[in-house]
């Protein structure tokens, strides 16, 4: 028998499928953030991260939480996402610009939050990818060739942060492979619907190369996009990885969770594998439930006490998003042989890699030797090594 050449497991066993939560802070009050505290990380124990607002000046919102108005949304359970440096939309009083950020890094400092990844908010001006690209460009240049200091560049911040990932702007409605990018047909089918997805894929068979050409661009498929993460160089020279959310928009709220959440979606993600970032609004209901008493919808209770089952039953894997992320960009940077584990940095999340870096990691090996070394940048690091079956170990960090 041929020993297996050695690879990474996609997720790592006993789990089928890995999901996190991309939670953006919109509309949340002091009273439905303590409810889904308590609910979702206090009594159901589901080790998500969260997304907070360092500060809110949003006039139609005015209980909106934020990190200024109520310290503890960034200490009570794990935060790894800012949701640009704070909601400056619907505000008469304030704008946001450059002259903000100490005041944010200030913010971030008396509460320890060392976020890694950033979120575009609504039609923020500063917003990296998310129907604006001012936050990403240091000058503006008009028509005429003249060029201007741009107020709302912050790019540079969000970089010495300490923040390395970014959404990039757009949703999903499949779960993403780790192994390259998702295929052609599977979004199509998702995005446009099973019976337009079946047609799409006659015409893929049938058509010639210019045609089908023209079939991917009218639907909107960028294979660079589909793999996460990914890379993108920003106007002013910098890199950041990108990622992309699974969901819709109009399922978005505390109600839309429990559908994406629900039995058909759970099944789905654990047939279909791979790894689904869930984007939602955890603080934000729906108009006609807004007089109900509890925020949590009974459906969406129910949906997140079978999804912790789910996880604590090793079928789905569940951590914060940047876990996830820091998780794929080791995978990919690794180098397997039969005899040694070898992590290296990737020179953009990881510029050095230090066994500090890989703590608490985990990942499945085949064709590699349970005697096999383990190093961090050619220096050997603590690890377990267990045999799950024949020819499959976990390797715990």
């Amino acid at each position: 028998m041929s020993r297996a050449s050695p690879s990474f497991t996609e997720i790592p066993p006993p789990y089928s499928a890995w999901l996190t939560l991309s939670n953006d802070p919109d509309n949340t009050t002091p009273s439905a953030w303590r409810e889904l505290h308590e609910v979702i990380w206090e009594d159901l124990e589901i080790p998500f991260a969260d997304s907070v607002f360092l500060r809110s000046f949003n006039d139609a919102l005015p209980d909106q939480v934020s990190v200024e108005s109520m310290p503890e949304c960034a200490t009570e359970h794990p935060v790894d996402t800012l949701h640009t440096w704070g909601d400056y939309t619907n505000s008469k009083a304030v704008a946001f610009s450059r002259d903000e950020l100490p005041e944010c890094a200030r913010l971030m400092e008396s509460v320890g939050l060392r976020p890694r990844i950033w979120v575009d908010h609504s039609y923020s001006l500063g917003n990296l990818l998310h129907r604006s690209d001012l936050g990403g460009q240091s000058e503006i240049v008009d028509a005429s060739g003249h060029h201007y200091e741009n107020v709302v560049y912050s790019l540079d911040h969000i970089v010495d942060a300490g923040i390395r990932y970014v959404w990039d702007g757009d949703l999903c409605g499949c779960s993403l492979p780790v192994d390259g990018p998702l295929k052609r047909m599977t979004y199509f089918r998702d995005r446009q619907g099973s019976r337009r997805g079946r047609v799409l894929g006659v015409i893929d068979r049938l058509c010639g190369s210019q045609l089908r050409r023209l079939q991917w661009a009218l639907f909107d498929y960028d294979e660079s996009l589909m793999t996460v993460p990914h890379r993108r160089r920003f106007a002013d020279g910098r890199e950041m990885h990108c990622f992309r959310r699974f969901g819709s928009w109009q399922l978005a709220d505390i109600s839309g969770f429990g559908e994406l959440l629900s039995t058909q979606q759970l099944d789905r993600l654990v047939e279909d594998g791979g790894v689904r970032i869930l984007y939602t609004h955890l603080g934000k209901r729906r108009a006609d439930l807004m007089a109900a008493p509890r925020h949590i919808p009974e459906p969406t209770l129910r949906a997140l006490e079978a999804l912790a089952t789910r996880h604590r039953s090793g079928q789905i894997m569940i951590s914060s998003t940047s876990r996830l992320l820091d998780y794929l960009v080791l995978r990919r940077s690794a180098r397997l042989s039969n005899e040694l584990v070898d992590f290296r940095a990737d020179g953009l999340r990881f510029e050095t890699l230090a066994p500090s870096d890989l703590a608490g990691q985990v990942f499945g090996l085949r064709g590699v030797s349970a005697r096999a070394s383990v190093v961090c940048e050619s220096e050997p690091i603590a690890h377990e090594l267990e045999e799950m079956r024949p020819g499959q170990l976990l390797l715990r960090l």
